[in-house]
């Protein structure tokens, strides 16, 4: 699989940006942690189900995973990428190329996985009524957190490394030096 062979070509700084991403991600759920810190003031006991029981994590998770789409999708400017200075053409339809990230339909097929299951949780969670929900729930949406983040650091890393503009620049350059060595090899053998 390409995103394997990604993956394994992710130094230090691809995974050292993944890393930042899983923290500032932590960051962005201060909520929890502000929910914690006030059970603790109360005196009340901590569980799972008191932070999680009503599915805010699979709100979490769809969002995180939201954000990591964006970066699998994302388009360059060519000029930027062929001249190599940003005083090209201004952005237009036609300055646009859209990047393959590894594994695409892979990272998109299990990115709407992930969202459609936390999309599925969260209804069921506030559509039932049901005395077992909240530990149930709290699990499964917690599962689904772990694994978007997971997805969202391997996302970063991979995109630091494969999507870099000298790696793009490379890419784009496969092509002509093809051509130039069959053209060689057309021209010394003819």
């Amino acid at each position: 699989m390409d995103i394997l062979a990604a993956m394994r070509r992710c130094g230090r700084d691809g995974w050292t940006h993944g890393l930042f991403y899983a923290g500032w991600t932590a960051l962005g759920t201060l909520p929890l942690w502000g929910l914690l810190f006030i059970l603790v003031l109360l005196s009340r006991p901590l569980s799972l189900e008191a932070v999680a029981g009503k599915g805010e994590l699979a709100l979490y998770s769809a969002a995180i995973v939201a954000g990591a789409l964006r970066v699998v999708n994302k388009e360059v400017k060519l000029s930027s990428l062929l001249a190599g200075d940003s005083d090209g053409p201004q952005w237009s339809l036609v300055n646009r190329l859209q990047v393959r990230f590894p594994s695409y339909g892979l990272v998109v097929f299990v990115s709407s996985a992930i969202m459609a299951a936390s999309a599925i949780v969260f209804a069921l969670t506030i559509a039932t009524d049901v005395e077992m929900r909240a530990f149930v729930v709290s699990r499964i949406t917690l599962v689904l957190l772990v694994l978007s983040l997971g997805l969202g650091v391997v996302v970063v890393a991979v995109d630091k490394t494969e999507m870099s503009e000298m790696d793009l620049k490379r890419r784009l350059d496969q092509p002509k030096l093809k051509l130039e060595e069959e053209f060689d090899r057309l021209s010394d053998g003819g």
